[in-house]
């Protein structure tokens, strides 16, 4: 599992788009390892990536929308 993981995040990050990873808590513990190796390189990515809760997400779109362009 933690190829596809790690391949989407390399070509999102390469588009400069957004990689949202939605994972059920009663699947944390049985996909540990694919989570963890998937955060471990978006930590090494450059430009850095954005860790965020999807309510911190939603505060940054609501601004964006409002703002002049």
């Amino acid at each position: 599992m933690s190829q596809p993981w790690i391949t989407i995040l390399a070509e999102t990050h390469r588009r400069g788009e957004l990689f949202s990873l939605g994972l059920h808590p009663e699947r944390i513990f049985l996909l540990e390892t694919p989570l963890r190796a998937a955060m471990e390189m978006a930590k090494g990515l450059r430009p850095s990536v954005w860790f965020a809760r999807l309510d911190e997400i939603a505060r940054w779109w609501l601004a964006r929308s409002c703002s002049p362009r």
